[in-house]
């Protein structure tokens, strides 16, 4: 597939890119795969099959031709075949039976083919004597996944793009799904103000050349393991995704800003590499599955990663469900109870009410239909990390008075998050006061080891028939007196009820 896109990209793509998958597994099973990207041309042919013969492709493709397609093709089947027809050649076939790779020469045993075999511009591949068993319905999905933008540029360019399989007679089409399209991330993504998705962009000199990045970061309303963390493209495909590891700069230290933990399981990042070389794409060769840890290009986003993503992190480990859903785009669907209710964290006439009065740009939130991108290695990119930094740490001391405080404080929470939607506030104390939330009482269990001599005696002296209720007694009367102390003196007038 690598070469597919790169050989229509090389050969001009100036039409529609069809790729046809047949499979059949009757007897010992065959994968036939017709495209029509362009023919191979006589140049390209032996480096794309022969081993250890590499052929660099045009600048800006997804690799260089050589081993990948060899290591794919012979873990499939033993048996292979490629029918090609490049429209200044030829038709020819090049064919490798199963003793091929056990010869000691490697030839590559081309044959001229009559011209109507294959049409001009179409290859075939066919792979037979399949080596195991595969989950085609899963092999479609990652195909639509590791390819949606590769394949969504295509459709952007004005052109059509035709994938489709065929397994013994039922037939599927494949859809690309670029997962950080503009329209993805407007529904998978929550759009709190200041910590939105942005896009920051770097770029760096190379040995082959340059390197452009784009990084796009931003966080969900919902935590999940399996797909939050770090996705990298190269040129357009995907070679890894949900990346929770040192290579990107999680779990460095006790202190890391970010840890493959729950915490940080909203934190999504989506990686754009374009190279004028593939091998400034710190991907692994040579199916470019995985990142490779020690690239030069993989040391220079670990640390723009780790700057851009701080202050998402910061928030993402104190913001809970009510700061991010009202800035998603299912917030739409929801009725005004259920908006009222997730946001206050309660329900009732009077929450109902103190609902119907926040902003409109609340109530009625539609994500932006475009993000916003940053210069990462400039002053606007440190001012701005810096900014919301600070926006982070504030919003952290709002969220833990409002636990301390009750669901009263949400509205100081919202205020402090979104401070331009209230910026048109009326400070009207009278108005502020009517609006009055029900008080929710929060428990904390709490275990306490007493030694039995103790028990005794706090039994005895408070007339109560069992430990429990005993232990109750004599906390009921130490926060007693202690909320009916002078505040200076609470702590005293609380170890003297202790010790008596």
């Amino acid at each position: 597939m690598d070469n597919i896109f790169d050989n229509f990209e090389e050969n001009g793509s100036s039409h529609d890119l069809s790729i046809s998958v047949i499979v059949r597994l009757a007897a010992e099973g065959e994968i036939s795969i017709a495209e029509n990207s362009g023919g191979i041309r006589e140049s390209k042919l032996e480096p794309l099959v022969r081993l250890g013969v590499p052929y660099h492709a045009a600048k800006g493709s997804i690799g260089t031709w050589g081993e990948g397609f060899k290591v794919a093709a012979f873990s499939l089947g033993s048996e292979v075949e490629v029918i090609t027809h490049f429209p200044q050649d030829q038709p020819v076939v090049v064919h490798f039976d199963e003793n091929w790779l056990s010869s000691l020469d490697w030839n590559v045993p081309v044959y001229s083919a009559a011209p109507d075999t294959v049409r001009y511009g179409t290859t075939i591949f066919k792979i037979r004597r399949l080596a195991r068993r595969f989950d085609w319905a899963d092999i479609m999905r990652e195909l639509s996944v590791i390819y949606g933008h590769k394949m969504q540029a295509i459709i952007d360019a004005g052109h059509r793009i035709h994938i489709t399989f065929d397994i013994d007679g039922a037939t599927t089409t494949i859809r690309p799904r670029p997962l950080a399209s503009t329209k993805s991330l407007r529904e998978r993504m929550a759009y709190p103000p200041d910590f939105s998705p942005r896009q920051f962009s770097a770029q760096w000199r190379t040995e082959h050349g340059s390197v452009r990045c784009r990084l796009i970061i931003g966080l969900t309303p919902r935590h999940s393991g399996d797909t939050s963390g770090v996705y990298m493209y190269g040129n357009g495909r995907m070679f890894t995704r949900a990346l929770r590891s040192k290579a990107v700069g999680y779990g460095e230290g006790g202190n890391a800003v970010l840890s493959d933990h729950p915490s940080c399981w909203r934190i999504h990042a989506y990686a754009f590499f374009e190279a004028e070389d593939g091998a400034d794409i710190p991907w692994q060769a040579p199916l470019k599955e995985g990142v490779s840890e020690n690239h030069p290009i993989t040391l220079k986003f670990r640390e723009m990663f780790k700057a851009a993503v701080s202050p998402y992190s910061r928030f993402a480990k104190i913001a809970k469900a009510s700061e991010l859903m009202p800035f998603t785009h299912e917030w739409q669907e929801f009725s005004d109870v259920q908006k009222a209710d997730t946001v206050f964290r309660s329900k009732g006439p009077a929450v109902l009410e103190a609902f119907k009065a926040l902003p409109k740009e609340i109530r009625d939130f539609s994500p932006p239909s475009e993000i916003e991108n940053v210069r990462f290695d400039g002053v606007a990119g440190e001012e701005l990390v810096s900014r919301l930094d600070q926006h982070a740490k504030y919003m952290r001391q709002m969220i833990v008075k409002r636990d301390a405080g009750g669901p009263a404080l949400e509205l100081d929470v919202l205020r402090a998050l979104n401070p331009q939607a209230f910026s048109d506030e009326k400070h009207d104390s009278k108005k502020k006061a009517a609006v009055v939330l029900p008080k929710v009482v929060k428990k904390t269990r709490v275990s306490v080891d007493i030694e039995s001599e103790k028990i005794v005696k706090i039994m005895a002296l408070f007339g109560a028939s069992t430990a429990d209720e005993a232990v109750r007694a004599a906390i009921s009367f130490v926060i007693k007196n202690a909320a009916a102390a002078k505040p200076g003196a609470a702590a005293r007038s609380t170890r003297r009820g202790v010790r008596k």
